[in-house]
Parts: C-alpha cells; sequence; structure tokens
C-alpha cells in the first residue's frame, strides 16, 4: 500500500462563476474521494455572486484547495490559469456546478492509467436530468492506441466535455494544449478532439461517473448570449472537422461528411 506521498498527484482544476448554490457540493465530492494525493486549483473567474466566500470555507479546512482569482475572463481562460498553476502528474478539470458520483473515481481512473501506461483515462456520464441513464456504461477496462478506436470508444464526438477525461499532463505541455479564450460554446470540443487524437494509449474505465448538473444560469447558457453560441458551436465543430482531415481520420458521418455539406451551403450562401 503506497503512502500519500508515494501516490501521484493529481492536479484537479475547478473554474468558479455563479455557483454558490452548488460549487460546495462539488468540492465535497473531491475532497470525499479514496484518492487523497490531489492539488485542488479553484479559479475564480470574477464570479458575482458568492461563490468565492464558500470556496474559501473550504480552503481554511483543507490545505489541499488553492485558490486563484481573476477578473472575468470566462472558463477557457479560468482553466487556462488553473493549468499553467498545476503541478500534478495528471490533470482532470472539475466543472464547479457538477460532482464525481463515486467516491472511488480517481482511485479507479488513476489505477486504470498507470497499469496500462496510459494518456487519457475516459469514465462514463450521468445526466441530472435523466439519473437512471448512465452513458456510456463501460462495462470493462479497455485500452485502445488506433485513432479510430479511440474516437469510437470514448465517444468524444457526442460526448466532448472534459470533466470525462483524466490527462497526463506531460502530454497537455508537449502538445501546448491550452482552452481557446473568448469562447463561450465549444471550447470542450476543441480541447478533447486533439488530445484523444495525441494521446499514444487511452483506457475507458467502468463504474466511474461524471454528474452533469443543468443548471441553466451559467455564463455560457445566458440568453444574451445565443447568437454567440451558435457562432462559437460553429467554429468549434468547423475546426474540429479540419483537425481530422490535417490528421487524417474520421468523426463519423454525421461530424464528417455531413458537416462538410453544411460548411460548403455556409459558404456559398454567405457569397450571395
Amino acid at each position: 500500500m503506497k503512502t500519500i506521498e508515494q501516490q501521484p498527484l493529481i492536479s484537479v482544476i475547478v473554474p468558479v462563476w455563479n455557483v454558490e448554490k452548488y460549487v460546495g457540493e462539488c468540492l465535497e465530492s473531491i475532497l470525499g474521494q479514496t484518492y487523497r494525493n490531489l492539488e485542488i486549483i479553484v479559479v475564480n473567474d470574477g464570479s458575482p455572486d458568492n461563490s468565492v466566500d464558500v470556496v474559501k470555507q473550504y480552503v481554511a479546512q483543507d490545505g489541499r484547495i488553492k485558490l486563484i482569482e481573476q477578473k472575468n475572463a470566462g472558463p477557457s481562460v479560468a482553466r487556462n490559469a488553473g493549468l499553467t498553476a498545476a503541478t500534478g502528474e495528471f490533470v482532470h478539470f472539475m466543472d464547479s456546478d457538477d460532482r464525481l458520483f463515486f467516491v472511488d473515481h480517481y482511485e479507479k481512473m488513476l489505477d486504470a492509467m498507470t497499469q496500462n501506461d496510459a494518456d487519457v483515462a475516459v469514465c462514463g456520464l450521468v445526466d441530472s436530468r435523466r439519473p437512471h441513464v448512465r452513458r456510456p456504461h463501460y462495462k470493462k477496462v479497455g485500452v485502445y492506441t488506433t485513432i479510430r478506436q479511440k474516437i469510437r470508444e470514448s465517444h468524444v464526438v457526442k460526448l466532448p466535455a472534459v470533466p470525462r477525461y483524466v490527462y497526463r499532463k506531460i502530454l497537455l505541455d508537449r502538445h501546448q494544449m491550452q482552452f481557446e479564450p473568448g469562447v463561450v460554446c465549444g471550447e470542450d470540443v476543441l480541447f478533447s478532439i486533439p488530445v484523444i487524437y495525441y494521446a499514444k494509449k487511452m483506457v475507458v474505465v467502468p463504474d466511474t461517473f461524471w454528474w452533469y448538473r443543468r443548471t441553466g444560469n451559467s455564463i455560457t447558457k445566458s440568453p444574451e448570449r445565443a447568437q454567440q453560441r451558435k457562432k462559437d458551436r460553429f467554429h468549434a465543430w468547423d475546426s474540429a472537422v479540419r483537425f481530422a482531415d490535417a490528421h487524417h481520420f474520421s468523426l463519423g458521418f454525421r461530424r464528417g461528411f455531413l458537416w462538410k455539406i453544411r460548411r460548403w451551403l455556409f459558404h456559398s450562401n454567405t457569397k450571395k
């Protein structure tokens, strides 16, 4: 049995904005993990509510939590700030209104990664709107190395949200992976698909789930940003398809072939 100091360090990056109702539950799901060697980097993105006051209560109780404060710049910039500050061998991005489903989440993810020398580990998702449905529900540990296998088994095209993945930080550093500033919708697409491509080995982990809470009040879902979300979503998927084309792999029929037709129609209409 390894002591806490002998275990690899996981840097958990939690951007915070307007989540005072939920951030405590998020932090408790992390602090209550059976895997103890955690560095929890909370980035307060200029939150207008009392989120930071809630976080400070947890900082006072547990020395593993580090608080970074910045002016509001969006989730991408907040995640990048956390990634810059991270010192762990592994990295996990956690959304502050969500939580981990089981207390042994990190233990299982790290065991699968270290035993199989994987660059990325993938978990399933539980949607708060349909809590009885778990997808994808992996039945056993699976190790994948080809880009076709990794795209298919990770379900990254349908479920690109970064909280589903634990990464080796050296992989992110090697490829200078960052989230694109200013994007309010689709930043996960721009990050997850290239990382899955760059990973030499990916592992899927059974009985590990991220609880995705749909609150409807985050900065990315505000009504005044509807046009920005539409623009960003197009940019994200157009970039993803171009990345796949440049690296000679497919995102599937819907996001590959059909997207190219949509892109052609879009540019044809703008020229008229």
